[in-house]
């Protein structure tokens, strides 16, 4: 790749780039201008009517009021029924947290179901409890 240097002032004075095209459009452009410069227009006066802004009464903050209440109290009981604090417990004081079905098979091809629980105390301890089921009965021996 091949880098121009820009033309130096002396070599255009000289003609060497041809024509001082610059100072031929610089004068153009400055003859075509108006000299002095004109001011800028100024449009006709036209009264102006301000209204006065309406005053804010004790109703329309009351309003606001309550709607700040309002989305406050929804997003604080929004929270509290998705966090799964709403949820009931039992008579014995457990309640459950996940429960699982299944089926599966064991070693000896025998196909069962079974179903899993966890529970939570309320001491916040945590109880795992897991039914087998035969789907199929063994023929009594």
């Amino acid at each position: 790749m091949r880098f121009l240097d820009p033309p130096s002032l002396d070599a255009g004075r000289r003609g060497r780039f041809g024509d001082d095209l610059d100072g031929l459009l610089s004068a153009f452009f400055r003859s075509e201008m108006p000299s002095p410069w004109p001011g800028s227009p100024v449009p006709e006066e036209t009264p102006v009517i301000l209204r006065p802004r309406p005053v804010q009464t004790r109703r329309s903050s009351f309003r606001s009021r309550l709607a700040l209440a309002a989305s406050v109290a929804l997003l604080i009981s929004g929270s509290w029924l998705l966090s799964g604090s709403f949820k009931e417990t039992p008579a014995n004081g457990k309640s459950d947290v996940s429960v699982s079905t299944g089926t599966a098979t064991t070693d000896d091809a025998r196909p069962v179901k079974w179903k899993r629980s966890i529970t939570e105390t309320e001491k916040g301890k945590k109880k795992v409890k897991i039914e087998i089921e035969d789907l199929e009965q063994l023929p009594p021996e």
